[in-house]
């Protein structure tokens, strides 16, 4: 597997590659692969589709096969994997979209998410954007060991119970989930700098590279070496 482009933000990486060779493997996010020079080949169990759009709920086990493609990968707790299931995959597992209505359709609802972070901010819980910009301090520090929810909220006053609430309430993603994401994406791009998996790993909080790789499979059925090779990150 070749990516030549790679989009992260929390909630959402988008990779283009070159091409995508047929393996059975399955991981927690949803993945959405828009076929730009042939249609995706899709496998799952023992059965095969073709379509120019295909759309994989988490923990299904699925092979694809195409050529120059563009894979999206959603954390389903994020505000835009709640309406992936309930506008389009309307509790299917997999679906394929081949009409323009409905690849429109689709694409709006990725418009929509694909919001500049500071827009967002605006029109967040003056306490949430506190703890954010703490969170960005952490991960500039590279002291993501030391962040735990209990100070979190202890940093804006209030009790766990509420700012978990709160935090799911603004973000429209769990506290673990989002501080799960923003680790991978801190390894992610240091693995782009040139640091070893090793070095990665361990500044963006997992205890080994071996830690580090199987979280990013299990999370986006690709490792960090697959990601990183021939290709380029971008982040908004």
């Amino acid at each position: 597997m070749k990516a030549i482009d790679i989009i992260a933000k929390t909630g959402l990486i988008g990779i283009h590659i070159k091409s995508v060779e047929p393996s059975f493997h399955k991981h927690h996010a949803i993945q959405i692969t828009l076929g730009l020079s042939k249609k995706v080949i899709l496998e799952c169990n023992q059965e095969k589709i073709s379509s120019e759009v295909v759309i994989i709920d988490s923990g299904i086990m699925h092979s694809i096969e195409t050529q120059e493609c563009i894979i999206l990968l959603v954390e389903p707790e994020s505000k835009l994997g709640q309406s992936l299931r309930e506008n389009i995959l309307n509790d299917q597992k997999i679906i394929q979209i081949n009409s323009d209505f409905e690849i429109n359709t689709l694409s709006d609802a990725i418009k929509i998410w694909d919001i500049p972070d500071e827009n967002l901010r605006r029109r967040l819980d003056p306490r949430i954007i506190e703890v954010l910009d703490f969170i960005d301090q952490i991960a500039e520090s590279f002291q993501w060991g030391s962040l735990t929810l209990g100070e979190a909220s202890e940093w804006v006053n209030l009790s766990p119970d509420r700012f978990r609430h709160l935090f799911k309430q603004q973000m429209g993603i769990t506290w673990r989930r989002y501080i799960l994401w923003r680790r991978l994406l801190a390894g992610l791009q240091l693995s782009f700098k040139m640091l070893t998996l090793t070095e990665a790993a361990t500044h963006s909080g997992f205890s080994d590279a071996a830690h580090f790789s199987r979280t990013c499979r299990e999370m986006f059925g690709i490792t960090p070496s697959e990601i990183t090779q021939n290709s380029r990150f971008i982040q908004d």
